[in-house]
Formats: C-alpha cells, structure tokens, sequence
C-alpha cells in the first residue's frame, strides 16, 4: 500500500496523522513486551507532554464529567497556538463519540490531531509551529 500522506481521519476535520507505517515497521522487530512499552498510550502522552514542555508550551489535559468523547489533551505553544490532542495506544480506535466530537471541534475551526507514535507527536509538533 503506498503512503499517500492522507489520513483515514482527515474527513473528519482531523489534521494528517503519520507515524503508522514507521511504527508498523520498526514494530515488526521488536518482542511484544518491547512494543507495548513504546507504544502504549500512557507512553505515547508522557512524550507529548514532555516534547510541548521543551518546546515551551503547556500540554493540559482535559477532562469534563458531563460530556464524554474530547480529545485527551490541550496543546497550547507560544505565540498563541493552540490544538486538541486525541492519544491512542498501538491498537487504539477513535470511538464514535470521539469522531462526532472531533468533527464538532473542527467545525469550530480548531485543529485536532490523533496522535498514536511518537512520530505522529513529533510531526504534530512541527505542523503546529507552521501556523
């Protein structure tokens, strides 16, 4: 299959998602144990929150007890950007509730990203510092 750059997401309002296919690859080799430990998600938000915090930006995360589905982070970098962050482990899938809540935020006009591999943190990061 060719990577075309295009995400399964993006009709959802969803910013481009990479990361897939070198986390498919790099995971072939390694034991599972090995896998689990880089890709979980518990793994994955501990290195965005502390990519955002190099970067000098804040990484809050949200929670409401009222309204369920939101992305699982708020990412706010200097000069005043600012984007949703949804983390899924190895095998995470959005929910249908998520996916309704991604498509409310963008067409609220903000930027939301899945983030499933570091990769994917690392490209949100510098798609983020081009606005």
């Amino acid at each position: 299959m060719e990577n075309t750059g295009k995400s399964a997401y993006e009709g959802m309002g969803v910013c481009k998602i990479i990361g897939v296919y070198a986390r498919d690859f790099f995971c072939s080799k390694m034991s599972e144990a090995s896998k689990y430990a880089l890709t979980s998600e518990k793994a994955i938000e501990r290195y965005l929150v502390d990519s955002v915090t190099k970067a000098g930006g804040l990484c809050l995360k949200f929670a409401s007890s009222n309204m369920t589905g939101y992305p699982d982070r708020i990412v706010l970098l200097p000069c005043g950007v600012s984007a949703w962050v949804e983390v899924k482990g190895y095998s995470g899938r959005i929910t249908t509730k998520q996916t309704l809540r991604i498509q409310q935020l963008a067409l609220l006009g903000q930027k939301v990203y899945v983030a499933d591999s570091r990769e994917s943190v690392d490209w949100l990061l510098e798609d983020m510092r081009r606005i």
